[in-house]
């Protein structure tokens, strides 16, 4: 009888005015990332929807869709849990107010388009109901203007970053699965041309080319993957798993286990003639040398796919590669310099366990998110003190024959001591950090007692939502908060911070429900009046930042 009377209700329809007003909180949206599109619905007082998931079979419950694109892909939707309430003598979930609806969003680069949200619902108050409708907003999603790589190149590291993986590719020869090949193949190329030098720098540039392509495709395909993949590569599983994987591949430097190439492919890659083989056999070289080479491209491809930029990832492996090729191209120029290179021996060994070492370290980096900071910084301590006495005076492969190379270890050893010594005694003078931002004062949880009396004050206010496994938190609070021209900007406004780390915190909980986060990081911005004027769920670099603070101070 009461599903009848109900039903009967359902069917009585106002004209009344619009009960439900539809909008998008976040614009601004970029293509080429996964991002989050918030969206807002605000009931009128008096008036209620359904929420999302109901217990009520026959109930119609407010569901969130979008209009299909070419180029804006939904992989999530988000609805908040709703307000348990009685009505028409039954007990369900429902939507009041102001609330806001989060969309995961994957935005295919190079394309402007509008994504289209569409929300289904029925509104209903005390004594009557509404028919179904549909409210429809739109997101504009201009085609960016530059690459997503411009934030990396704004930075002051990239210079360094490329330095080091050129010298990085330039090390790698000095492995014993590369070493020893370099002298056979300039003279196989030598033997091909002739003795002529310009067929030699020929031959040995078809052959850096190839090398140059391979690990260049190879970069970009580990980061379209690592696009694909979107956030789940920060899920706190997936980064102790990708930690555990840069462990086991230092396994192989060490000697423990060797990553062989199939037999055909290292057939196919060898002897060729002409200079069509000499482009083979730089597209090949690569899974040739793989039990010295393979490990530390494999932990390359990792973190590129952790960037989810192709055009980084090409960058960084083009510039990889060019460091490995480089050799063949400087000994075919000057052929002759051959004799005066090193003999191969047991000082290769050495160079292949540096690589391991490396690779620990960059189990430890990828750990920074996730593991408490003590536990990161002492296990870097134990890593770099063991690399300073096994590299530096244990290690003996290149025995009493290589007295220079013996002297290099000697000091190579002393030098990591001396940073060990000088890098932790700065931490131990140091004064303890206070909370997880030490360079700027936070005001404790954002209490509604406390809201309401900056409200009377007129004065502003930020809530920032973080958690110590967010990797862009903490890029932000240590790139972004720690500068004095941001702090100057954040003075105005009183700066609370919601620590989400723990996921059984009811507190954190609250407030994530309460103002609908989504995810981490969430900087919320609030105006005298406690509106909020803006939200930001993303990594937002320092001048990025600063620009957002300048235009929100003329609505403080």
């Amino acid at each position: 009888m009461k599903k009848l009377l109900f039903a009967l209700v359902i069917f009585t329809c106002s004209q009344g005015s619009e009960v439900l007003t539809f909008t998008a909180v976040q614009g601004g949206l970029r293509t080429g990332d996964t991002v989050t599109a918030l969206f807002q619905a605000k009931v009128e007082p008096g008036w209620h929807t359904y929420a999302h998931s109901l217990r009520q079979a026959f109930l119609i419950p407010t569901v969130l869709t979008f209009a299909e694109s070419a180029f804006v892909r939904v992989l999530s939707v988000d609805y908040p849990k709703g307000e348990e309430k009685t009505f028409f003598g039954f007990t369900d979930l429902l939507y009041d107010g102001t609330v806001t609806f989060g969309a995961k969003v994957l935005l295919l680069p190079g394309h402007g388009d509008t994504l289209t949200a569409m929300l289904r619902y029925q509104a209903c108050d005390s004594m009557q109901c509404l028919p179904p409708a549909i409210e429809e907003v739109s997101l504009p999603v201009p085609k960016p203007a530059a690459s997503s790589t411009d934030d990396w190149f704004s930075g002051h590291g990239m210079l360094y970053v490329l330095f080091f993986l050129f010298i990085g590719g330039i090390a790698l020869n000095l492995t014993p699965c590369v070493y020893p090949v370099i002298p056979i193949t300039i003279s196989f190329f030598s033997t091909q041309a002739e003795g002529k030098k310009r067929a030699i720098s020929l031959l040995a540039a078809l052959y850096v080319l190839g090398i140059a392509l391979t690990y260049s495709a190879l970069g970009t395909a580990a980061a379209l993957s690592g696009k694909i993949m979107g956030s789940a590569l920060q899920h706190p599983t997936v980064i102790w798993g990708v930690a555990g994987i840069f462990f086991l591949l230092s396994f192989s430097m060490f000697g423990l286990y060797e990553l062989r190439a199939p037999l055909f492919l290292m057939r196919f890659g060898i002897g060729k003639q002409g200079y069509a083989g000499a482009l083979i056999m730089g597209l090949v070289v690569g899974v040739i040398a793989a039990p010295c080479v393979g490990p530390v491209t494999a932990g390359l491809l990792i973190h590129v796919a952790e960037k989810k930029d192709p055009f980084l990832g090409f960058l960084y492996f083009f510039t990889l590669a060019t460091g490995l090729g480089a050799p063949y191209f400087v000994l075919a120029l000057f052929s002759g310099s051959i004799k005066s290179l090193p003999g191969s021996g047991g000082w290769m060994v050495w160079v292949k366990k540096f690589f391991g070492f490396l690779l620990l370290g960059m189990a430890l980096y990828y750990l920074k998110p996730v593991a408490p900071a003590v536990v990161v910084t002492v296990c870097a301590g134990i890593l770099l003190l063991a690399a300073a006495v096994y590299l530096g005076f244990v290690e003996k492969s290149a025995g009493e024959r290589f007295l220079r190379f013996r002297r290099f270890q000697r000091l190579f050893g002393a030098a990591l001591i001396m940073i060990f010594v000088y890098f932790y005694s700065t931490i131990l003078i140091a004064p303890p950090h206070v909370g997880h931002v030490s360079a700027h004062r936070t005001y404790g949880l954002p209490t509604g007692e406390r809201l309401q009396e900056l409200t009377e004050q007129g004065k502003p206010f930020v809530i920032d939502f973080r958690a110590d496994w967010c990797a862009p938190c903490r890029k932000f609070e240590e790139q972004v908060l720690t500068d004095s021209t941001v702090q100057a900007a954040l003075s105005p406004y009183v700066f609370f911070s919601v620590d989400v780390t723990n996921a059984a915190d009811g507190a954190a909980n609250s407030y994530i429900k309460k103002y609908a986060v989504v995810g981490v990081p969430t900087i919320l911005f609030f105006n005298s009046q406690g509106l909020e004027t803006n939200r930001v769920t993303e990594f937002i670099p320092r001048d990025r930042f600063i620009e957002l603070l300048n235009s929100l101070s003329g609505g403080r």
